[in-house]
């Protein structure tokens, strides 16, 4: 790496994490956690034995899954590596299962050595950490790599590393989506330059993506990537060598699934022939999502100040938001063809993934097709509409330090949105939510103004282009750092002694054992090396699914998208 690279990697390296530090300073400097384990039950009701006070007043992020699929199967493969076992096989859950073919579990994902090697107290703060500074990372050098300047990039850095689906999906896979800036850079790296290094830069992401998790949001990170490869291919076409390229990018996906075989091969024999989904028939033709609450992409917090309350009631969109500055700034970008049209590219991928979370017609047909018909949209591909706009909103920056009439341009979204706003704080007029409503609303209002006003400036020569692109990006950091909860609990220890499940271990004798009253919550056996019937997971092993319809309570576990979960129950 030159010089001058060397020093901007370190450059942006080091105010990335200043600023992740500033956005989560409770979590960095005042002892709070990511964790959301006493938001569920686990060992008790109340979740993790000895933290009932330790409770936040709604849940700060979109679910509590990652307390239930994630850390118990992280420390247990973290306790089975200290004493030299390699866990191809859970035997405490359900009656077993075959952990190497959980490709959520992502037994082999680099971040997760984090988990395996540091204190458990810690360690958790730090994966999710590391995350989000990786996404940041990332999407700077994929802005770079297309030739873009600095701030730009900075911009979209920003935009997706703090998005809704970033800071409120902190679930297994967003370890998926933070590989996809990763993917489209090697194919950019591999179009240009067709040769062996760049092949096995190419193989390295398409493992990384492999071992990172969830199947779905495997399969939409390649579906993502084929269709950015396609474009760049067909835009460059003059000066892309074909056969080449297709060649080349063939060998890399069969060095990467290569790399990456370990799990997949298991995951793959499993799904054909041992798992069962509780996925219906062309699930993906559905959605969860409600119309009525799209507003809240731009303005998340328009219904209710919590992002989840305990009942389970969402603020509005399921990744959350992208804020209303991103949204500004994407829309600026398409005043002005850039590289070749890649801004149009990520903007009608950015349309595509949206209306197909709303299943608007014509466009939700997508849902018939192979594969895509066995996977739901809108709950996996927040992270990839998010990415779109990131880009975007970089690109719009570019366009602002570029043309003169960016205040004319810029009103025409900002009016839009605020008709948009009016036309639902008339409709809601009479909700209980309107003050709430209305706040959020004014809110958005002043985000507008300040951003208009820049452009002003900016284009009347009042301010340097540098000090307005510096200001936008301030304002684009100042929405989205607003928009974070601060409801984490205090750090604490999510796997500590438990009296009764030290009775359990103690036994003589094996037991399998079955919580009542929420407590011993299905998965935290597997956490405490003890045995459960019970079992919550997104695949399960045919046969135990059988048993467990057939002897145990009849039919709990049916295609019909309901949690594939055996729980502790009265």
């Amino acid at each position: 790496m030159k010089t001058g690279r060397r020093r901007e990697s370190s450059a942006i390296f080091i105010i990335l994490l200043l600023l992740l530090s500033v956005f989560f300073y409770d979590v960095v400097f005042l002892g709070k956690t990511f964790k959301v384990t006493t938001a569920n039950s686990q060992a008790l009701p109340y979740g993790a034995y000895g933290q009932k006070d330790n409770k936040p007043r709604f849940i700060p992020v979109n679910g509590t899954d990652s307390s239930l699929l994630e850390e118990p199967a992280l420390e247990l493969i973290k306790s089975s590596l200290k004493k030299g076992i390699l866990p191809l096989w859970n035997p405490y859950q359900g009656c077993g299962y075959p952990l190497i073919g959980m490709l959520e579990v992502g037994i082999f994902f680099p971040l997760h050595f984090l988990i395996y090697f540091l204190p458990q107290v810690y360690s958790w703060d730090l994966l999710i950490l590391s995350r989000f500074l990786l996404a940041g990372l990332f999407v700077y050098w994929l802005m770079r790599t297309f030739k873009f300047q600095k701030l730009a990039s900075f911009v979209s850095a920003l935009s997706f590393m703090f998005s809704g689906p970033m800071v409120l999906l902190q679930y297994c896979f967003a370890n998926v989506e933070i590989m996809v800036p990763l993917l489209l850079i090697s194919f950019e790296r591999l179009i240009r330059k067709p040769n062996a290094g760049n092949i096995f830069f190419a193989a390295v992401a398409v493992a990384l993506i492999t071992f990172a998790g969830h199947p779905e949001h495997i399969f939409f990170a390649h579906v993502f990537g084929f269709l950015f490869l396609c474009f760049r291919i067909f835009s460059l076409r003059k000066s892309v060598a074909l056969k080449k390229t297709v060649s080349f990018l063939a060998s890399s996906y069969l060095l990467g699934f290569g790399l990456s075989a370990v799990v997949l091969l298991p995951f793959l024999n499993n799904l054909f022939f041992e798992f069962w989904s509780p996925h219906p028939a062309l699930v993906g033709l559905t959605t969860g999502e409600v119309g009525e609450r799209a507003i809240t992409i731009a303005v998340p917090h328009f219904f209710q100040k919590e992002n989840l309350t305990y009942d389970f009631t969402f603020a509005g969109w399921w990744g959350g938001y992208v804020g209303v500055i991103p949204l500004a700034l994407a829309f600026l970008s398409l005043w002005k063809r850039q590289k070749r049209g890649l801004n149009y590219f990520f903007a009608v991928l950015a349309f595509l993934i949206i209306a197909k979370d709303y299943s608007l017609p014509i466009i939700n047909w997508v849902g018939y097709l192979p594969v895509f018909s066995l996977c739901r949209f809108y709950i996996h591909t927040g992270h990839l509409f998010a990415l779109c706009i990131a880009i975007l909103a970089g690109m719009g920056l570019r366009v602002i330090l570029a043309q003169k009439e960016a205040f004319k341009k810029g009103l025409v979204f900002g009016l839009a949105m605020l008709f948009l706003i009016g036309a639902h704080l008339f409709y809601f007029r009479s909700a209980g939510h309107f003050l709430i409503s209305l706040k959020a609303g004014l809110f958005t209002l002043g985000l507008l103004i300040t951003f208009q006003s820049l452009l002003f400036l900016k284009d009347k020569k009042i301010v340097r282009l540098k000090t307005a692109a510096i200001s936008l990006s301030l304002l684009l950091a100042f929405e989205l750092f607003s928009y974070i909860h601060r409801e984490h609990p205090k750090r604490f220890n999510s796997f500590p002694h438990v009296p009764y499940i030290e009775f359990l271990k103690a036994s003589p004798e094996r037991e399998r054992s079955y919580g009542i009253f929420w407590a011993f919550y299905p998965n935290t056996a597997t956490g405490y090396q003890t045995d459960d019937l019970g079992i919550f997971f997104s695949l399960l092993p045919k046969r135990f699914v059988a048993f467990a319809n057939e002897l145990l309570i009849k039919n709990i576990f049916q295609n019909s998208l309901r949690p594939p979960a055996l729980r502790a129950v009265p």
